[in-house]
């Protein structure tokens, strides 16, 4: 009887002593378990911060490139007035004796898209004559210009200006000017005033198809330059009075 008590006695140890293995092996597990989880809740915010940082890479190349704005005046055989994002300029050129071939047109701008400004070219003989070009902008003082099909003699005179290509053809600046637009008079005749009114009238005036440039507008009046053979005439002078 006492052996079989001594027996049950070392059963019930036995049996507690794997009981209390058991509970430290669940335990541990569940250890190891949350350690897991942890480190997988690590990886996901890294893996998160690196994504974010890869987004924010792809941004700053993706971003916009500044905005330039052409500084006005003469570009060889060209010139060109600015007033913010809008452009008109004047091209005339030849080669031969005589001009025995020219390229002469004016341009305006229509739209811009980031550096790229796309304009209406049209010789001045001729100003229904409606030709698309666009001007891509280097920096301040250089641009490309190229027009999508021939205006009179150009393709003699000027390298690249038209092609399927549209490598455009390039030109830098010689001497700044203050232009703001440069004009084609419509009228017969557009006179010069004093100030912005009709009282101010004055006696000089130019002719249909003549050009002025304007160093301020301001409504419907500019206040425009005319250059003759001998001198300069300066004055305020009616918008209406030049082609759009």
């Amino acid at each position: 009887m006492q052996k079989i008590q001594s027996f049950i006695l070392i059963l019930a140890l036995c049996c507690s002593i794997a009981c209390k293995k058991k509970k430290t092996t669940t335990e541990e597990a569940n250890v190891g378990i949350e350690i897991a989880e942890g480190t997988t809740e690590n990886d996901a915010r890294s893996e998160e911060a690196i994504s974010m940082e890869d987004l924010e890479d792809v941004d700053e190349e993706q971003a916009e490139p500044e905005k330039l704005i052409l500084q006005s005046g003469e570009y060889s055989s060209l010139n060109l007035a600015v007033n913010g994002d809008k452009v008109s300029g004047y091209l005339e050129d030849q080669v031969g004796g005589e001009g025995k071939f020219s390229c002469i047109f004016l341009f305006h701008t229509i739209s811009r898209e980031g550096n790229k400004i796309k304009v209406d070219a049209f010789p001045p003989t001729a100003p229904s004559d409606r030709h698309d070009g666009w001007i891509t902008i280097e920096d301040e003082s250089t641009f490309k210009l190229w027009v999508d099909d021939m205006i009179g003699g150009c393709w003699n005179v000027i390298d690249n200006l038209h092609g399927e290509e549209k490598e455009g053809a390039s030109f830098s600046i010689d001497k700044k000017e203050n232009w703001k637009a440069v004009y084609l008079v419509e009228s017969a005749k557009a006179y010069f005033y004093d100030e912005k009114s009709d009282a101010s009238k004055r006696k000089s005036y130019v002719v249909k198809k003549d050009i002025v440039y304007a160093t301020e507008i301001d409504g419907d009046w500019a206040k425009c330059n005319f250059y003759g053979s001998k001198s300069t005439t300066t004055g305020w002078m009616k918008v209406s009075d030049f082609y759009e």
